[in-house]
């Protein structure tokens, strides 16, 4: 990009900056549709769907994940780390349980013979 501003003036800098802005918002549409897409999918079984029937569930899975975005970008930067410090804790919880019903599970013989 520093290239661009030496050749086309410092004015023109913001038009480059539009652009990226502009892409970017694109390609996070293109996200939001494709998981969309894929979460009415699986709503369906995965089966594939056809003449347009699912479309409504695309566009109510779309406003969905969109509500929610705007709900976690406005509580901001602290309520996302301390969700993500809380699911990471369930985490290594549910693992542990899981493990532990794991070696609960294998007969004596078998832990033993180890």
């Amino acid at each position: 990009m520093s290239r661009q501003k030496a050749a086309l003036g410092m004015r023109c800098s913001a038009v480059f900056l539009i652009g990226v802005l502009l892409s970017t918002l694109g390609w996070a549409n293109v996200l939001l549709a494709m998981t969309a897409r894929g979460v009415v999918r699986l709503l369906h079984g995965g089966a594939v769907i056809q003449d347009g029937a699912g479309e409504v569930g695309v566009v109510i899975v779309g406003l969905a994940v969109v509500a929610a975005s705007w709900v976690v970008l406005r509580r901001g930067a602290g309520a996302m780390q301390s969700r993500c410090i809380r699911a990471a804790d369930t985490r290594v919880r549910t693992t542990a349980v899981a493990a532990r019903g794991r070696a609960d599970a294998e007969p004596e013989s078998r832990c033993r013979a180890r």
